[in-house]
């Protein structure tokens, strides 16, 4: 497509019919600040980067399982490498009412009691390696980890403890496993 000023602003690639990537130049600067991918055989969105600053590097990354929005990745010191990360699952509608934005926002209470399952990675220190990661199921924190030694791996995983007289959540180590064979169609990103 071909803006007002007749630059190029959306490139769209195909193959066999489906369409595999779309990028678009939101800032008619020439520079590529949104990129989406779809699954050929569905259409569906994968996943897409965003350049949200319009700096010229891409600082948040979305990938897709099903309808639902499945992780969230931020870069927060704009170096180029996410150091926020939000792996979801529940009701797709939620994360769209809470506007949710790492950037600004650091109370995950409302996020919590609709979600199936919540993990949140953070690089707090900002050398490309994670420092601490929380864990939440059924509406609380189930479990926290930290990297007490700098390499970016859990050294120790703590679980909190339930409320008195409160269910102990099922346990779970592992983010939903992504099957782009499968993705349904989910809901278009504002671009």
């Amino acid at each position: 497509s071909v803006s007002d000023d007749g630059r190029m602003d959306i490139w769209r690639y195909y193959e066999r019919g489906g369409m595999l990537t779309e990028d678009r130049d939101r800032d008619s600067d020439g520079r590529i600040d949104y990129s989406a991918h779809f699954a050929p055989a569905t259409g569906s969105l994968i996943s897409f980067s965003r350049d949200t600053d319009f700096d010229g590097q891409f600082d948040l990354w979305v990938r897709y399982l099903g309808n639902d929005r499945w992780m969230e990745s931020w870069d927060r010191n704009r170096d180029g490498a996410a150091d926020f990360v939000f792996t979801f699952r529940g009701p797709a509608s939620l994360l769209k009412t809470l506007g949710f934005d790492p950037l600004e926002t650091t109370d995950l209470r409302p996020v919590v009691p609709s979600a199936q399952w919540l993990e949140v990675d953070l690089d707090d220190s900002y050398d490309n390696r994670f420092d601490s990661w929380t864990r939440y199921k059924e509406g609380r924190v189930y479990e926290t980890g930290v990297d007490a030694t700098g390499d970016g791996i859990p050294d120790k995983w703590e679980k909190v403890p339930a409320a008195p007289g409160a269910a102990e959540p099922t346990p779970s180590r592992q983010a939903p496993v992504e099957r782009q064979d499968e993705a349904p169609a989910a809901p278009s990103p504002e671009a």
